[in-house]
């Protein structure tokens, strides 16, 4: 805190903040005594991060929060100032910021200019308004919720708007639950699934797909290339199927699996299973590439059984990932190209 109020006062200091490390502010956002420390750093160093323009947007995002903190209610001037800025990752906390602070401001706000925000915007506001009690945001729910059954409303607000009106409870028309026709094959998905096909950061796609422990996408599919994966290379998915396509493949992986791609389970002499893919098989042995990347040559001698299985390795996405994050694994898949 010292360093920074030093830096604070110093004579060149829009020079000197633009050397701040981002990773000092996120240090001092995640200390266990945050406000102690919010009180100790000079408002007036975060307030000059948390506006210039030619800060990274990480820095700026940080110093805000840092800023609320501190004093949420002296502050909402910088954060309704941020909702509108062109930093597009200040919106969207800008708008948390907000509710936080004060709850009937931001709904005033959001109700009366909600037509006027952006997407990704109007996507958080729909979030926040599915948990806090404000009467006015039901409004704000109910009308978008027909709007969506007239075919009004934007296909990447059909899950946003779904899922407020489930958190609050409110009756949506039936029409608003059919945004989209049911992927073709298999058992079609709950109408929140459905709303699945547009609206997901291709982003947050990405990292659901190389880092979520339960999914474990990246282990089976290299999306860059042949490499260990036990499922069909990736890369150009994008252009090789529609989006209902990947939300079925997302939500039921043995409705359409890809040649080449089917489950081989074989039946040891000793009775135990080995299952995976088949990679060759000559007349004395067949070779597997197990789902933990092994590739085994097993000799046919003495074995029980060989069977092709039409199930698919994949567990169903739709009992791994939320509605959410299965959007946000279309909209990765449909822009790899």
């Amino acid at each position: 805190p010292l360093l920074l109020q030093t830096l604070a006062n110093a004579p060149d200091q829009p020079a000197v903040t633009r050397a701040v490390d981002p990773l000092l502010l996120q240090t001092l956002a995640n200390a266990p005594d945050q406000p102690a420390v919010t009180r100790a750093v000079d408002p007036l160093l975060l307030q000059t991060l948390a506006n210039a323009p030619d800060q990274p947007a990480v820095t700026r995002s940080l110093a805000l929060r840092m800023l609320a903190a501190a004093d949420p209610q002296g502050t909402l001037p910088a954060v309704e100032q941020a909702i509108d800025s062109p930093i597009p990752e200040l919106r969207p906390l800008a708008l948390d910021l907000l509710a936080a602070a004060d709850a009937k401001r931001f709904t005033e706000r959001v109700t009366t200019r909600f037509d006027l925000l952006g997407v990704p915007e109007q996507q958080r506001v729909l979030a926040l308004a599915g948990r806090l009690k404000q009467p006015a945001l039901d409004s704000l729910i109910r009308r978008e919720a027909e709007a969506l059954a007239r075919g009004q409303a934007p296909r990447e607000l059909a899950l946003d708007i779904l899922s407020a009106a489930a958190g609050r409870k409110i009756t949506t028309p039936s029409r608003a639950a059919e945004p989209v026709s049911p992927p073709s094959g298999g058992i079609p998905p709950s109408p929140l699934l459905r709303a699945a096909l547009y609206g997901g950061d291709p982003r947050r796609g990405e990292e659901i797909f190389r880092t979520h422990v339960t999914a474990q996408c990246v282990r089976c599919h290299d999306a860059g290339g042949e490499g260990k994966q036990v499922g069909p290379v990736l890369k150009g998915v994008g252009s090789r199927g529609t989006r209902e396509y990947l939300l079925e493949s997302l939500i039921d992986p043995s409705a359409r699996i890809a040649p080449g791609y089917e489950t081989t389970r074989v039946t040891l002499p000793d009775g135990d299973l080995v299952e995976g893919r088949r990679v060759e098989e000559t007349d004395a042995s067949l070779t597997l590439r197990l789902p933990d990347g092994e590739v085994r040559s097993i000799p046919k001698a003495g074995l029980q059984g060989i069977t092709t299985s039409g199930v698919s390795s994949m567990p169903p996405m739709g009992e791994v990932l939320s509605p959410f994050e299965i959007r946000d694994l279309v909209a990765f898949l449909a822009a790899f190209q």
